[in-house]
């Protein structure tokens, strides 16, 4: 079973549904764990525990990037919440420490790619509003890979020079 922590701001009840959706689908398809804060939201917890456990439980993180998450992790803007900040401070020290962890961004909107916040802006995003896209990322988290690279071979294939003989 995969476990995959999903780190996403609380832009609006749509966004939360979204990502509420998403997770779901995950879970549904098989083989994954998915975390969210939203499956424990009326538990007596201490988030930032929670938060710092999934994370380092995760094979991997999807990081569901929007405006207002670009906003929390670069500019630091103050919310309601400190969850953003907390994550992706935790994310940028496995990226710097270098810890084996598959790290996406996601995006429900084409445009949001511009917010993909700068450490994590060269991996590779998939976009969930494309099956598609979602497809590939569950085939890599579920290590269902369907084009194998032949095996190298030592011997050198010849190739005729092209002079025909007379």
């Amino acid at each position: 079973m995969k476990q995959v922590f999903i780190s996403y701001s609380h832009d609006s009840d749509e966004h939360r549904e979204k990502v509420l959706l998403f997770s779901n689908l995950l879970i549904d398809w098989g083989g994954i764990n998915s975390h969210i804060d939203q499956y424990h939201e009326y538990e007596n917890l201490n988030w930032v525990t929670w938060m710092y456990q999934k994370i380092e439980q995760a094979e991997f993180i999807l990081i569901v990037c929007t405006e207002k998450y670009y906003q929390k992790t670069v500019d630091g803007i103050r919310s309601n919440g400190k969850g953003v900040k907390s994550e992706i401070e935790s994310i940028l020290t496995l990226i710097y420490d270098n810890v084996d962890k598959k790290i996406f961004p996601v995006i429900f909107n084409r445009e949001d790619v511009a917010f993909i916040p700068t450490p994590i802006r060269g991996k590779t995003h998939f976009l969930l509003s494309e099956e598609k896209e979602i497809e590939k990322l569950y085939k890599i988290i579920t290590n269902q890979v369907d084009k194998i690279k032949p095996d190298l071979k030592e011997d050198i294939k010849k190739i005729p020079d092209g002079k025909k003989k007379q």
